[in-house]
């Protein structure tokens, strides 16, 4: 089985979004008996929506289903993943969704690779915070369509926080998870071609979660060249 690695590696100093403090990650011996031989843990501090990462609509809605709410089979499936060309701050619509890879079927993911992640894995932080976004016709559009989830390699499917005006209310965000359409973001697209593949993005799952670090892989089924 031939599976490809959609996420970034969580490390110190990697990029956040909005106001989101930096994960901490601390590395020490402990024993379990006194006198043991000591073994090597890790233990952290991290932000649910930090580095490649699944939404839960409870997100936006502290009455909608938090992570631990929803079923497994919610995180897996089939997808088909497009590849767009737009620049920052470009709306992406359904129209270059659409060109850019097969034509989802009710139940699937959709993955949008733009090539952002490109700028996350080189650590850029200036050009990875100013992306392409995902404009609400095709938002609307991913909903008639039966879209399970929508996974991006951008910090956000909505407009870059420099780009947004006062009073901004995330329009694809709210649409989409409370239409039950879950959002997974950062994640890396790099190896990945348009085409159908079979999708595993299973979160962390958190008491009452808004949302949970996820390593998301994938598994081609038909993809085609670029």
């Amino acid at each position: 089985m031939t599976l490809i690695d959609f996420s970034h590696v969580y490390r110190d100093g990697m990029i956040v979004g909005g106001d989101l403090r930096k994960p901490l990650f601390r590395q020490r011996q402990a024993s379990h008996a006194p006198g043991g031989v000591p073994i090597l843990l890790t233990e952290f501090e991290l932000a649910s929506h930090a580095g490649t990462h699944v939404d839960a609509p409870r997100h936006f809605d502290p009455h909608g289903p938090a992570m631990d709410d929803l079923p497994l089979e919610a995180f897996s499936g089939p997808a088909v993943l497009s590849q767009v060309h737009r620049a920052a701050g470009q709306p992406i619509t359904q129209g270059d969704i659409v060109a850019g890879g097969p034509k989802p079927s009710p139940g699937d993911m959709l993955l949008i690779r733009t090539g952002w992640g490109r700028h996350y894995a080189a650590d850029d932080e200036q050009a990875y915070r100013d992306y392409p976004h995902v404009d609400e016709e095709a938002a609307e559009w991913m909903v008639r369509s039966g879209i399970k989830l929508l996974a991006t390699d951008t910090m956000s499917p909505d407009l870059p926080a420099s780009r947004r005006p006062p009073g901004f209310s995330f329009p694809v965000h709210r649409r989409l998870l409370g239409s039950g359409v879950l959002i997974a973001e950062n994640l890396n697209l790099e190896l990945a071609n348009p085409g159908h593949y079979e999708v595993f993005a299973f979160p962390l799952c958190i008491t009452s979660g808004d949302g949970g670090p996820a390593r998301i892989v994938g598994r081609p089924l038909a993809a085609t060249t670029t």
